[in-house]
């Protein structure tokens, strides 16, 4: 469903989560490239970072609230197949963000 390297919008997203270097490491070491085909859905993800739903006591980020996730899509999608593209990848990025969120946690 997701085109181009799955790992790579992993790792875009991965970087775009991270809010602490790691013992011994900067905050450049976490750069992370982003191949072309990737650079629209990862700009409406990152589009999207006002639309997580939190739960809990403490507000953990626990999914996107997709009724905000279908109209910026609905307008950037040019035909159905780009529209299932899309939001495979927003899936694809929601997915690692929620575990680097949670990773940090501990």
């Amino acid at each position: 469903m997701c085109r181009g390297p799955v790992g790579k919008l992993r790792a875009a997203v991965e970087a775009a989560h991270t809010f602490k270097p790691a013992e011994g490491h900067e905050l450049e070491d976490y750069d992370s490239e982003l191949w072309p085909e990737n650079v629209e859905s990862f700009e409406l993800f990152m589009r999207l970072q006002t639309q997580w739903i939190r739960a809990g006591m403490d507000g953990q980020q626990v999914g996107l609230y997709y009724p905000s996730v279908y109209p910026l899509i609905d307008r950037q999608a040019k035909t159905p197949e780009d529209w299932d593209r899309l939001f495979g990848d927003i899936q694809v990025m929601e997915a690692e963000a929620i575990s680097v969120i949670a990773d940090n946690k501990t």
